[in-house]
This record gives structure tokens, sequence and C-alpha cells, in this order.
């Protein structure tokens, strides 16, 4: 499941490229939760961290990719 996650994050990641807009979210998603249940939380945040790297700015503020990473920050800190 993964691996065809990132397949796909990778083609979405192109078109967006191609046409200026941000990837699709699916499959940042489906790949984020992946890791998640995995408990592979580095991997899950960066998957996120990759999308956000790769949307055009206005896009990311208020995305279910910003809400997922302020999520995993509040879990963070409350580890700590």
């Amino acid at each position: 499941a993964i691996i065809l996650a990132y397949q796909a994050t990778g083609g979405a990641e192109n078109e967006a490229r191609a046409i200026g807009r941000e990837p699709a979210l699916a499959y940042t998603l489906e790949a984020a939760i992946v890791h998640r249940k995995l408990g592979q939380h580095d991997e899950e945040r960066a998957v996120l961290e990759r999308w956000m790297t790769v949307a055009p700015k206005e896009r990311r503020e208020g995305s279910r990719v910003a809400e997922r990473l302020a999520k995993l920050d509040a879990k963070s800190d409350q580890a700590q």
C-alpha cells in the first residue's frame, strides 16, 4: 500500500508542478495514514511536509495536511 501511495504521490506532484497547483491530497494522506498505523511517526511527518514543500504557498495554510501536521506537533508537545 505504501509503495502505491508513494508512486501516486510522485505522479500527483509532477502534474501539480506542470499546472502550478498543489498535488492531490488523497495520495499524501493515504501514505501518512499507513505510516501512522505502522507507528512510523517520523515518516508520517516527512510525507506531510513533502506535500507542504511542493504545494504553492497560498494553498498550504488551512489544508488538511497543515491540520494533520498541527495535530502531530500537539502530540509531540504533550509527549515532552
